[in-house]
């Protein structure tokens, strides 16, 4: 469960919380009282970060600056492209010199935000080289664009992250291991009445059960494909329980999927 990320595992909580509520009071229920409300308590807990931390201003703030940089770097790469067909035939041969150098980094914006903007951070300081090429082409301007927009993503984010910092967002993060032994007690609890009274209703419940924690395995398992697929931009591994900021602006912004070209990919 330490696995997935908080909309994953609020999945499994809330299904596993609604399977055990509805046999709540019948004979022979093996989850004490106490425990069932502790799995209700963090149902709620996790419901209202994944909410909290889509709707808090600074969150609103790292959306725009992302968008901003998104289209000054669809735009950049549009430019060189387009330089390439140039009727200047000096124009157009440094711009074909200047588009190969920048291919391999066409799609960046569509990056998660970490990798997006650790990468941009290296984009720059390769095209540092490449001043006077693009110079040539009439792009100046436009990188210190890009650079204007990366420093305002990266401030908005050290902003949102202080700002989560005493949040009910950061307490779910350090609440997680405790949140995943609580539902590893009840299911285990579950399954050994099932197996101590094998009737066919608990049978039942138990193949419910079952079928709940392998839907979920299988949804973390497709969401992991999708983002370390060859069409998609590498992900690094999602091992920490909380839904980060990459995750809370998930979707590539209008000006982020745009006029972009091979590499692009959603954001996750």
């Amino acid at each position: 469960m330490t696995k997935y990320n908080n909309a994953e595992f609020s999945n499994l909580v809330n299904r596993i919380h609604t399977l055990l509520s509805a046999l709540k009071g019948k004979e022979g229920f093996p989850i004490p009282e106490a425990k069932m409300q502790e799995l209700k308590d963090v149902c709620d807990t996790m419901t209202y970060a994944l909410s909290y931390s889509r709707t808090m201003p600074e969150t609103v703030a790292v959306e725009e600056a992302d968008k901003k940089l998104d289209k000054v770097i669809v735009y950049f790469h549009r430019a060189v492209r387009n330089e390439c067909d140039s009727h200047n035939a000096s124009k157009a041969t440094v711009a074909q010199a200047l588009y190969e150098k920048t291919r391999p980094f066409v799609g960046i914006q569509s990056l998660p935000l970490g990798q997006q903007v650790a990468t941009t951070v290296s984009y720059l300081e390769m095209l540092k080289d490449e001043a006077a090429s693009i110079e040539a082409v009439g792009l100046t301007s436009t990188i210190e664009e890009m650079t204007l927009a990366l420093e305002m993503l990266k401030n908005a984010l050290d902003t949102r992250t202080a700002a989560e910092a005493n949040t009910v967002v950061s307490k779910a993060a350090e609440n997680r291991p405790a949140y995943c032994s609580l539902v590893a007690d009840v299911v285990a609890l579950f399954y050994a009445n099932a197996l101590i009274n094998p009737t066919d209703a608990n049978k039942a419940q138990m193949k419910n059960l079952e079928q709940i924690i392998t839907d979920q395995e299988n949804a973390h398992r497709l969401r992991r494909s999708k983002a370390q697929s060859p069409d998609a931009p590498e992900d690094t591994p999602d091992t920490s329980p909380e839904d980060s900021a990459e995750d809370s602006t998930g979707s590539s912004s209008e000006g982020g999927t745009e006029g972009s070209t091979e590499g692009d990919a959603p954001k996750e």
